[in-house]
């Protein structure tokens, strides 16, 4: 059977014993040995995501929150105001004896 598919050409079905006479990944019959490697590398991959979410659990309690956030934007509003009141009270001061 022939499907006719606009500018890609002529696509056939192919038979599986096709795909078994090329011979190239994943139909080369060396599927076992490579589930095997797989499955070695496993151990070290489940090491690593180990570590990775250890640290990430130390970082989770590290982390500040939004309203962390907010309390330190508000603590810095307050002192950048208050000390722009005070240097503007210095400076007409020191304006008021200089005259």
């Amino acid at each position: 059977m022939t499907v006719h598919n606009g500018p890609w050409g002529d696509l056939t079905p192919r038979e599986p014993q096709e795909l078994v006479k090329r011979g190239g990944p994943p139909h080369d019959g060396d599927m076992e040995a490579r589930v095997a490697k797989l499955e070695e590398t496993m151990a070290s991959v489940r090491e690593r995501l180990v570590a990775i979410e250890t640290k990430l659990d130390n970082v989770d309690k590290s982390m500040c929150t939004k309203a962390d956030m907010n309390a330190l934007e508000s603590t810095l509003i307050k002192w950048f105001m208050a000390t722009a009141l005070i240097l503007a009270s210095l400076a007409f001061t020191a304006a008021k004896f200089i005259h």
